[in-house]
């Protein structure tokens, strides 16, 4: 219990401007919602008397006030209570909708809040933090367990606090009307929730760890599916992924169910044994000589017990929510919690090129390794200069490119910009660089949304944009599009070649107007002709940009200053 407690604590103690003005509103709200409620069930009390007709004659302990000022003429008796009892009744509910309309709303505020804080945590990780990171596990996280944290924890503390206050509200007026009866009625339903949650924590545990992670499996599962389609579809196993698919949904969809169950068959049983008590309660207490006021009583219990059991059953409902979260609160908590490893993600100084980048015994090795991927690496490359890195497969061209770029940390040695540690500027160096990978990042928007990066026309510089589809030579290409540079090219660039998206992404990378071009087998998808005039036109209309390729291909280190040949974890 104390671990829950301890991480709803760290849920909320994340939401930024948690205690302004609408909390204490809805604090304040609550507060007005439970003085109505219970006077609502305190009125049912002389409306009932009033009914059976022992209204003008009978002295009861409760003093109702304002009522007493219209109780000193019987023949008004019965209007005044009755119109109480209805103002009672309706402004009780008005405040209850109202109190519902607002929780609602604060708890998804807080959805909203807790969902952008993990999104911008994630986002703001270092590179190597992205190679150990599960993205499917991630996205559920940020998403789907977010809207559970809303929903099954957030709502649920609100209404556990609200009822909680209501409860003890009721059980103060009804000790009044008696005590026995009132005692008696709320440790027995007390009693009953405690032996339900006892013989249900195990079962809830269960089926909470299930739902969590058959829901990560099937985010994994439609991910990889659909990422990789063609493989699916030439290799024949598409009906491989819709088994697991099928199992891991049913395994998700029985565990959902048995949580829902386990929340509400409590209820049910309850409500049948509060109808027995009541009745034998009213043939226990049952005086001739009184039966009004008996009936009285008895129909004020029943009213209260109707407008309680929701209650306890929301108090119930809600731990039973909690502990079948657990899991998702973990994960949430663990998101909530990673360190934000870039304060700043508006306008930053650029780190321009105006010399050199100069590498000093270089050695790295990725973490929780021992060995080396790079050793005694030491070379020079001069602004304006093209530069061709070359090795064999897994000889650490592409981690050498990475570490120049300033995306992995950790190294020996030193990487200076001119005469600037790299390690202590690389977000300024981030503005001055662009990169193209082999694998090209591609939206489902536009191509034009693709080069410019920009969902906003207006901030767009046409001009420009024709200036880098002229040199990444796929000026073609749009002309023979349905929609030029509005159409659209599907998820991942999945309308487009692979050579297309290629073309693209050094389209986009010139569009940034960098001092350093570094190109991680960015052509591989183009014939040499095509490579070759993109190399060229980026020579012609940008001499004094840095260009450093990472590459297989002889023909294009032709055009290459200097060679640089990563061999056996060294030069």
């Amino acid at each position: 219990m104390k671990n829950r407690l301890g991480e709803i604590s760290k849920i909320f103690s994340n939401v930024d401007g948690l205690f302004q003005r609408p909390f204490f509103f809805l604090v304040a709200l609550t507060l007005a919602a439970t003085i109505l409620e219970v006077f609502s069930i305190s009125m049912a009390f002389p409306f009932l008397l009033s009914i059976a007709g022992d209204g003008g004659g009978v002295t009861y302990d409760i003093d109702y006030g304002v009522l007493s000022i219209f109780m000193k003429e019987a023949e008004n008796y019965q209007v005044v209570v009755t119109a109480f009892f209805v103002a009672a009744a309706t402004l009780a509910a008005i405040f209850k909708i109202t109190l519902l309309r607002y929780q609602t709303k604060w708890a998804f505020d807080v959805g909203h809040i807790l969902s952008c804080k993990m999104y911008r945590n994630v986002l703001s990780q270092n590179y190597i933090s992205y190679t150990r990171m599960n993205i499917s596990d991630q996205a559920t996280v940020i998403n789907y367990n977010t809207n559970k944290i809303v929903t099954g924890v957030v709502l649920p503390v609100l209404f556990l606090s609200s009822s909680f206050l209501m409860l003890c509200a009721a059980f103060v007026f009804l000790m009044i009307l008696n005590p026995f009866i009132t005692c008696f009625t709320f440790f027995f339903i007390a009693a009953y929730y405690l032996v339900t949650n006892n013989l249900t924590k195990k079962t809830i545990a269960y089926a909470s760890r299930a739902v969590n992670n058959e829901q990560k499996s099937l985010v994994r599962l439609i991910h990889e599916s659909l990422g990789g389609i063609r493989n699916l579809i030439i290799d024949n196993s598409r009906e491989k992924y819709i088994h697991e698919y099928d199992r891991s949904d049913a395994d998700l969809r029985k565990s959902s169910a048995h949580l829902i169950f386990i929340g509400g068959y409590p209820k049910y049983i309850l409500e049948s044994v509060t109808l027995i008590l009541v009745g034998v309660a009213g043939v226990w207490l049952m005086d001739p000589s009184s039966k009004g006021e008996t009936i009285a009583m008895l129909g004020t219990f029943a009213l209260a017990a109707q407008k309680m059991l929701p209650m306890f059953h929301n108090i119930y409902n809600a731990i039973t929510s909690i502990k079948g979260n657990t899991d998702c609160m973990s994960d949430v908590i663990v998101a909530l919690e990673l360190k934000n490893l870039r304060p700043c993600f508006g306008e930053l100084s650029e780190l321009r090129l105006n010399k050199s980048i100069t590498v000093d015994n270089l050695h790295y090795k990725y973490p929780g390794s021992t060995e080396w991927i790079l050793k005694n690496i030491s070379f020079e490359i001069y602004k304006g200069s093209v530069t061709g890195i070359i090795g064999r497969t897994g000889s650490g061209k592409s981690t050498l490119l990475d570490i120049l770029m300033g995306l992995l940390d950790g190294y020996d040695g030193n990487v200076l910009i001119d005469s600037v540690q790299l390690k202590n500027h690389k977000y300024e160096w981030w503005s001055s660089i662009s990169h193209v990978p082999q694998a090209i990042f591609l939206t489902s928007g536009s191509v034009l949304e693709n080069i410019t990066m920009s969902r906003t026309n207006s901030k767009v510089d046409y001009e420009l944009v024709k200036k880098c589809i002229e040199i990444s030579e796929l000026a073609s290409t749009v002309r023979t599009l349905p929609n030029g540079l509005d159409t659209l090219v599907g998820e991942r660039g999945i309308r487009l070649s692979g050579g297309q998206r290629q073309r693209i992404g050094i389209a986009r990378a010139l569009y940034k107007q960098s001092d350093v071009l570094f190109l991680d087998e960015a052509t591989s998808a183009l014939d040499t002709e095509t490579e070759s005039a993109i190399l060229n036109n980026i020579h012609h209309f940008y001499p004094d940009i840095t260009l450093i390729m990472n590459t297989h291909k002889k023909d294009t280190l032709l055009i290459c200053d200097q060679i640089i040949e990563v061999h056996s974890k060294n030069f």
